[in-house]
């Protein structure tokens, strides 16, 4: 242990260190450490430490077992509870309101024995900084004034999370779902260069990730203003304490700082969120060698780096060492690497151009970092637009195979003639939505399809042929979600058909499901009922040999179960599955549609064990079509893990409901309505097995999404609230506990009724609520079903 005489030395030469840079500081040292050789070398050490540390607020260069004298006194209304840590010219406190220790906050104090002039002046800027900057990403300035010794302080939001590069790991976290929360980061440095505030040290440790997801930019001690004496200093090149792994070349040699600096550190940064390892595998240089690399060397691109990942690099972005190196290849090495180019010139910009390519990257548009061809750009239009133009393009190819299979010659040959047609105005559609033909121009799904509908004309001496065309184009309109638009051809391609064929019961049972399917989306169930039962008899019933019938037996189940005819759908849901698995075998993958649709139907009708069967069924099938990671894998694990909680099977349904929670987390948006239904269930099983932190959590991340996402759903906002009511029951938290509950049930009551699963389990919660606060009178109104 450093003596208490030595460490007063050591501190007061270091502290005067950190403040100097290259010759200026070699020759205070000399001065300093004159005759002392080991004086020297500890602070070199020491100043060395401080370059390679990553983390936000430095730990304690010593351990020197002194007391805090700031614990317990206060700055302004603020008590002082304890150190965070420290970092280049402040120390980082938790500290509570004196009227509201609740109110939780980080206050920075500038160092004991540190307040010179500079020191103070940068410790003003930085509050002057903060106070202009707002932003969901941003650690905000709550408050600022003078301690009791006269030295200022800044009340900062305490953000309790992990740092940006390990939350990624930890959370197994994809390529998508790491560019989506870096994407985040992103914007929040835009806003600081709005306000002409360049950040230089942007690095994971100052930047943590919250409970919520939401990532948080912290400490702006060394940022600079780009105007007044602040931006005089920074075009200078005064730079400050920063960590030279993520320092441009511009900052290791000294030059201008721009915003172009910040550009650097975020192409870094995404250099290691990517590939697993920085661009210069800096652990294994010493300060002068990464300072040389930064300077002259130009790194792999990510996509060569993750071709040596190791395995766990590998497994923390849930993929594997090929797919990694494949799905990086191409568009994110290009942006990584103009990110990181040398000259800032050559990078993008602004941190605006960088978001814009990778929202052209995720959209399927051509980058501007990379400079691609003909063939590349057609690339990013089929990718942008594989679904609907597959689907489409593949009917369109089947209609016209199934116009040559008639028998007679005669035939034969006119329905060669219009498989012609058709192949014709194949070849148009592809031609008109090829970059060379719209000047590389790029076009949407919507004008590929109304230039589709102009080239129909090509076949109405075929008014049969018409209305098939004229259905694929209503079913794209549909899955575009333009359904006045579809209705209007569907409902066209069903009058074309009853018109010039009716004899054809097959496509005219097709026709009539289609425009069925769209009236019925539309929440017309009166208009489609009619429709789909006229198809399903048109087609056989069930007793139909065709092997789209189960579709619409299951389509008209669902009608019914909405209508509450549940014998009727169940018998229809039945009927489907047996049409579907004589038509197509036991594993189909569309069989999960009545399989679903049955399980849900057994489930409200209180048959818990088939209707766990039958989600158990969807779930083999999913799994074995999809992947463990697909969303819709995810919706049968979500449903199995309600039966099983029903069913008392805890555990089970905790494991299940805890792996769709994973799988929506990564595929779905932070806010998306069906992760936060997967958390809600997620935290119900976890009050009942003792888990109630937890399930406060992530009941509330659910109810803070839904609040976000669909703010008018009063019934699912008033569901997660009794849920997080459960919760705080199990915390022994009555009065907070009380007020939820109390008021969301007459919410829950009047959206989903007096006897739905939602309002029996808040009644439940209730008379739980009341008998542990031994209170059992208050729970006799909630043991019985109200009325409605």
């Amino acid at each position: 242990m450093v003596d208490a005489s030595r460490w007063s030395t050591i501190r007061e030469v270091l502290d005067a260190a950190v403040e100097l840079e290259g010759e200026a500081r070699a020759a205070y040292l000399e001065r300093a450490c004159a005759g002392d050789g080991e004086l020297h070398t500890e602070i070199e050490s020491l100043l060395a430490f401080d370059a390679r540390t990553e983390t936000f607020i430095d730990q304690p260069i010593f351990d020197v077992n002194r007391p805090d004298a700031r614990l317990g006194r206060r700055a302004g209304p603020y008590r002082i509870v304890r150190l965070l840590g420290r970092g280049g010219m402040g120390d980082v406190y938790l500290a509570a309101r004196e009227d509201d220790f609740t109110k939780r906050v980080a206050l920075k104090l500038i160092r004991r024995g540190k307040a010179s002039p500079e020191v103070i002046r940068r410790f003003h800027e930085e509050r002057q900084i903060l106070a202009e900057l707002e932003h969901p990403s941003i650690a905000r300035l709550l408050d600022g004034g003078t301690d009791e010794g006269g030295n200022p302080y800044l009340v900062m939001e305490l953000v309790e999370g992990r740092r940006l590069d390990r939350y990624c790991d930890e959370q197994r976290l994809d390529v998508g779902a790491r560019l989506a929360l870096y994407r985040r980061v992103c914007e929040a440095v835009e806003e600081a260069h709005r306000h002409l505030v360049v950040h230089r040290d942007l690095k994971p440790s100052n930047i943590l990730v919250a409970a919520d997801g939401t990532p948080k930019l912290l400490d702006f001690g060394i940022a600079k203003l780009l105007d007044g004496a602040a931006g005089e200093a920074a075009a200078n090149g005064h730079r400050g304490p920063m960590s030279p792994r993520y320092a441009s070349p511009e900052q290791v040699r000294g030059g201008r700082i721009t915003t172009a600096s910040d550009v650097y550190a975020l192409g870094v940064l995404l250099y290691e969120l990517l590939a697993g390892r920085d661009p210069y595998d800096a652990e294994n240089l010493t300060r002068p060698q990464l300072v040389e690399a930064i300077a002259h060397d130009t790194p792999p691109p990510p996509s060569a780096a993750a071709a040596e990942a190791p395995a766990t690099a590998c497994h923390a972005r849930a993929t594997t060492r090929r797919r990694l190196r494949r799905r990086l290849r191409g568009d994110l090495d290009a942006i990584v690497m103009k990110a990181i180019a040398k000259s800032p010139q050559q990078r993008y910009g602004s941190v605006a151009q960088l978001i814009e390519d990778l929202d052209r990257h995720r959209d399927a548009y051509p980058v501007r970092a990379r400079r691609g061809g003909l063939l590349y750009r057609a690339g990013r239009y089929l990718r942008r637009h594989h679904r609907p133009l597959a689907a489409g393009l593949l009917l369109l190819a089947l209609a016209a195979l199934t116009l040559v299979t008639r028998q007679t010659q005669q035939q034969a040959m006119r329905e060669r003639q219009r498989a012609a047609a058709v192949s014709t105005i194949i070849e148009d559609l592809l031609w008109a939505s090829s970059p060379d033909s719209t000047a590389g121009a790029e076009l949407t799904v919507r004008e590929v399809l109304e230039r589709s509908e102009e080239r129909l004309t090509a076949v109405d001496n075929e008014p049969t042929l018409q209305a098939a065309l004229t259905a694929i184009i209503g079913r794209v309109y549909q899955k575009l979600g333009q359904l006045e638009r579809a209705e209007a051809l569907l409902r066209q391609a069903l009058e074309l058909q009853r018109r010039y064929d009716p004899k054809d019961d097959v496509n005219l049972a097709r026709r009539a499901n289609e425009l069925a399917a769209v009236l019925h989306e539309e929440g017309d169930r009166a208009a489609a009922e009619p429709l789909y039962r006229e198809a399903l008899e048109r087609i056989g019933g069930c007793s139909s040999a065709d092997p789209d019938a189960f579709l619409i037996a299951n389509n008209l189940a669902s009608l019914r179960a909405e209508r509450r005819d549940f014998a009727e759908a169940e018998a229809l849901y039945r009927c489907a599955l047996d049409l579907g698995r004589r038509a197509h075998g036991e594993g189909y993958p569309l069989l999960t549609k009545p399989l679903g649709g049955l399980a849900g139907l057994r489930y409200r009708q209180g048959d818990l064990a088939e209707a766990e069967s039958l989600f158990r069924q969807v779930l083999a099938i999913r799994r074995a079509r999809y992947g463990a990671g697909d969303t819709s894998v995810a919706n049968a694990l979500n449903n199995l893990g309600v039966v099983l909680a029903e069913r008392g099977a805890l555990e089970e349904a905790a494991a299940a409901l805890r792996e769709a929670v994973e799988i929506r987390a990564r595929m779905l948006s932070g806010d998306h309505p069906h992760l936060a239904n997967s958390r809600k269930n997620l935290a119900r099983v976890l009050t009942e097995l003792g888990a109630a932190e937890e399930a406060e959590s992530l009941a509330r991340q659910a109810l803070d999404a839904l609040h976000r996402r669909t703010p008018d759903d009063r019934g699912a906002i008033a569901d997660a609230e009794s849920v997080v009511g459960g919760a705080l029951v199990a915390l022994g938290r009555y009065g907070e506990a009380e007020r939820l509950l109390l008021a969301s049930y007459p919410v829950l009551v009047a959206a989903r009724g007096g006897d739905s699963s939602y309002a029996r389990a808040a009644r439940a919660r209730l008379v739980e609520l009341y008998e542990r606060w031994g209170r059992p009178q208050d729970a006799a109104p909630y043991r019985a079903t109200p009325p409605g």
